[in-house]
């Protein structure tokens, strides 16, 4: 089995840290749950990276992570 090479830059390591910081404001335990349970997901798409066409020449890469609720504008999904 093939895993996938998951590659997360500076500014999704920082929308993971307020989002925990966001969280942690009413319960730091529901905070750290959180961030595991996206962690787990990004883990089983490393595992079973075959939900696409394969690629083998790329990898994937956050670039962001954005909660439903936070009002985002455009600026928020540029470089």
């Amino acid at each position: 089995m093939n895993s996938l090479f998951i590659v997360r830059n500076a500014r999704a390591e920082d929308d993971l840290i307020a989002i925990w910081l966001h969280v942690a404001r009413d319960s730091e335990v529901a905070a750290d749950r959180l961030l595991d349970r996206i962690e787990a997901r990004w883990q089983q798409l490393e595992t079973y990276p075959f939900s696409g066409a394969p690629r083998d020449d790329i990898a994937i890469e956050i670039i962001r992570v954005l909660h439903g609720h936070r009002n985002i504008e455009a600026d928020d999904l540029g470089p």
